[in-house]
């Protein structure tokens, strides 16, 4: 079967666990922003939200037993875009982390925290469609040859 994976990930060392689950949460925090902009979906949004918890857990696991899937920023050895590209993703799964457990902690947490945990959820919400933005330009631009040829030769 073919890779059919874009130029910009072929670096990477994804299994196809890895994939399915990448594209699982992408897909779930689409349709989560989704769900906010349209009011009828509104209890979307928490469901898609027990679900994307249960995906994230599932992305801790595996890469405890795995590995990332991507290269760790931490890797020496690693050219320094791939150790950025490292960077961003454990900013964005920390992001995420955060969205999880204050939009979970809004609906089941205390009476008292309900405000505070809103105003962290929708702050966190923007970052991750921010980073959503930027992963997606990123993306097309790294399919562009000349910028791949300077981003990933050797020399």
């Amino acid at each position: 079967m073919p890779d059919l994976s874009p130029f910009y990930l072929k670096h990477m060392k994804a299994t196809t666990v890895h994939k399915y689950l990448h594209w699982s949460i992408a897909l779930c925090v689409c349709f989560m922003v989704i769900t906010i902009a349209w009011e009828p979906l509104r209890q979307w949004h928490v469901t898609t939200g027990y679900g994307l918890i249960a995906l994230y857990l599932l992305r801790v696991v595996l890469t405890k037993l795995r590995g990332t899937g991507y290269t760790p920023p931490f890797a020496r050895s690693a050219p320094m875009l791939q150790r950025v590209e490292g960077w961003l993703y454990m900013l964005f799964y920390a992001g995420l982390a955060v969205a999880l457990y204050t939009g979970y902690m809004r609906v089941h947490g205390p009476e008292s925290l309900v405000e505070s945990m809103l105003w962290v959820h929708i702050k966190s919400m923007y970052y991750l469609v921010v980073f959503i933005l930027a992963q997606v330009g990123y993306a097309v631009l790294a399919e562009t040859s000349w910028f791949s040829r300077a981003v990933y030769s050797k020399g």
